[in-house]
């Protein structure tokens, strides 16, 4: 007979999505079990981290995990993306991990806070019984039949139980390794119907990866390999390559951005088997992360008895497509860029319009004096929403501005704060400070005045007009219920 496990959630998949989720929940006090069906430490395609992950990890309590000498911070991006020669970017740094060891890390970090680990692990069939899933889970010396209330499905593009719709266009990825004396800088260019993306990977060795649509790349004559080292060669990617030796045949994977479909009572996805990201917003493990910090609270809301569960569940719906807007704009932008050096359908279908000039950047607004006067933003209202507030979503009065709603600044609760300043507002930022200090400390009060003020939630009062005769009337914002 197999034997038996009873948990309360099962996650399917150990990488940064599964790991986090699972830690996630095992710290809301939740039996948690991971399965995942690969050996550790294993290798990865995806190497490169923006600047938010090491903050993630940071609010996770792992800091630290980045120091690892297998990991490089700081590295710089050279593109040639809408100009003719390659320079620097303007942007973040990034940091070049061996993901073996980062994915290993994590899933130890989960086992550290309590998760049981069962790997190398394969989840086969599984079946629903009233309220409770079983799976069939393969080892190489014995079955395991786990009998659970909650599945979370993190096994990235291999999705296992739902459908799978495409919201960006097909690309395909052929990854490469070369080796060589690499550059100590990633490189990112762009051709007329693809794009490469370099870096490197240790003292001899870089990773090359390039992004085509597939169609077009199936009527390029040669071998894969012969089309791949040729728009390797085009994209300068790797400075002097004819140094390097590609050495192996490069794989193809599939990089479409892909979003899942329809929802199963008590399986939710996160990570890349729930949301895809274009490879060009370089965020997949960060957006995994945040995914996966998400998802804690929603499984306990709804395993809790009485807790709203139409608000988990419209929490989670509306976090992801935000996610998946936000990104595509980011993507598009970029493909933009690319559009305007670049006139081919390849570019224009990325960019979905007309090349546009890159956005203006404001300046850095400076903070208000500490006599100037300030009041609430016409543009800042107060809604009732899903909100993260401590283990579970509940529907709480946040503030919404410029659609976004947001329940908390830390453990500040911003809908009480604002109210309570719009009373007495237009008044200066630093009786403002002051009214706030009565209820929590000056450095907080500060550091919401900070966000407030920079966010556009509060805005420069000295010139409105009716203020000028003393008749202005702060605007009370009616409270919407979504």
């Amino acid at each position: 007979m197999n034997k038996l496990i009873q948990t309360e959630v099962v996650v399917v998949g150990g990488g940064p999505a599964g790991a986090v989720a699972a830690r996630a929940l095992a710290h809301l006090g939740r039996e948690v079990v991971l399965c995942e069906s690969a050996s550790f430490p294993r290798p990865h395609v995806g190497i490169s981290l923006s600047p938010g992950v090491e903050k993630q990890l940071a609010f996770l309590g792992l800091d630290g995990q980045l120091d690892r000498p297998c990991h490089r911070k700081e590295v710089p991006m050279l593109r040639r993306w809408g100009t003719p020669d390659f320079e620097i970017s303007a942007g973040p740094t990034f940091t070049i991990v061996d993901r073996g060891v980062f994915d290993a890390d994590l899933l130890a970090a989960a086992r550290d806070a309590g998760v049981r680990v069962l790997h190398p692990a394969r989840v086969g069939e599984q079946t629903r019984t009233g309220e409770r899933w079983r799976l069939a889970v393969y080892r190489a010396d014995s079955h395991v039949v786990i009998d659970t209330r909650f599945v979370v499905e993190a096994t990235g593009r291999r999705m296992r139980f739902r459908r799978r719709r495409r919201y960006g266009s097909n690309t395909l990825a052929l990854c490469g390794t070369w080796i060589g004396a690499p550059t100590g800088a990633m490189r990112l260019s762009a051709g007329r119907d693809h794009w490469c993306w370099a870096t490197p990977t240790g003292p001899h060795a870089s990773s090359l990866i390039c992004f085509v649509d597939p169609q077009r790349f199936q009527q390029l004559p040669g071998s894969l390999r012969e089309r791949y080292v040729t728009m390797a060669e085009q994209s300068g990617v790797l400075p002097s390559i004819e140094a390097f030796t590609l050495c192996a045949d490069p794989f193809a994977c599939n990089a479409t951005p892909c979003v899942s479909e329809e929802e199963t009572a008590g399986i939710l996805c996160v990570g890349d088997a729930d949301l895809t990201l274009d490879p060009l917003s370089s965020s997949g493990v960060q957006a995994a992360i945040q995914s996966s910090l998400a998802i804690g609270p929603i499984v306990n809301t709804l395993l809790t008895p009485g807790a709203d569960a139409d608000a988990a569940m419209d929490f989670w719906r509306t976090s992801r497509m935000r996610r998946l807007n936000q990104h595509r704009r980011w993507s598009q932008q970029l493909y933009s860029e690319a559009l305007c050096r670049h006139r081919t359908a390849f570019w224009a279908e990325r960019a979905g319009s007309e090349p546009a000039s890159a956005p203006a950047v404001d300046p850095p607004r400076p903070m208000p004096a500490p006599d100037q006067l300030i009041r609430l933003s016409g543009q800042t209202k107060f809604i009732f929403a899903p909100c993260l507030a401590g283990g579970l979503v509940e529907r709480m009065k946040c503030i919404s501005h410029l659609g976004e709603p947001m329940g908390f600044l830390g453990k500040i609760h911003l809908a009480t704060k604002l109210q309570e300043a719009q009373v007495f507002l237009p008044a200066s930022a630093r009786r403002l400070v002051e009214t706030w200090s009565t209820s929590m400390s000056p450095s907080s009060a500060f550091a919401l005045l900070t966000w407030a003020w920079k966010q556009g939630v509060l805005v420069d009062a000295s010139q409105d007009e009716g203020l000028v005769r003393g008749t202005l009337k702060p605007p009370m914002n009616e409270v919407i219920t979504l």
